[in-house]
């Protein structure tokens, strides 16, 4: 895709109808389902990258005040664009909120509990489990096999 939009915008000499050409034709391409498949191994990441790369050095070469030499991240910074990696994980971040039931204000995003265990974070063993409590508004009762509130 990003050859087809390379051959048929030659004549195009403004940047932004460029840049709106690769959205449409090449990052949603790149970005379709991304929640589902996100590389995580660093070598399919750089692959997908590599493509947005070419595209910044084609449209600082064929553009005026940066060099197509210039690092990605200058080049990204003049086109005012986003590195895929940084738009994956903002995605990602969406979904979660949508997936916890989030309202506009993330009211149920704050009072959503993640438990990570120490374990995973420092290498040392996790806390023990908290004894149940009695909510407020409820009574709680300690079920023999798991803590739950029946």
């Amino acid at each position: 895709m990003l050859g087809f939009l390379k051959r048929n915008s030659r004549d195009f000499h403004n940047n932004k109808t460029k840049i709106l050409l690769y959205n449409a034709l090449v990052r949603s391409h790149l970005e379709f389902a991304s929640v589902a498949w996100s590389p995580h191994y660093t070598v399919h990441s750089q692959r997908i990258e590599s493509i947005q790369r070419a595209f910044t050095r084609y449209l600082a070469f064929t553009s005026t005040g940066i060099s197509h030499r210039n690092t990605y991240d200058q080049r990204l910074n003049f086109f005012n664009m986003h590195t895929l990696r940084d738009r994956r994980i903002v995605q990602d971040l969406k979904e979660e909120l949508r997936a916890t039931g989030s309202d506009d204000d993330g009211t149920t995003a704050r009072s959503v509990r993640f438990v990570v265990a120490r374990e995973a974070c420092d290498g040392e063993p996790a806390p023990a489990e908290p004894e149940a409590t009695t909510r407020p508004d409820t009574e709680a009762t300690k079920d023999t096999n798991t803590q739950r509130y029946v």
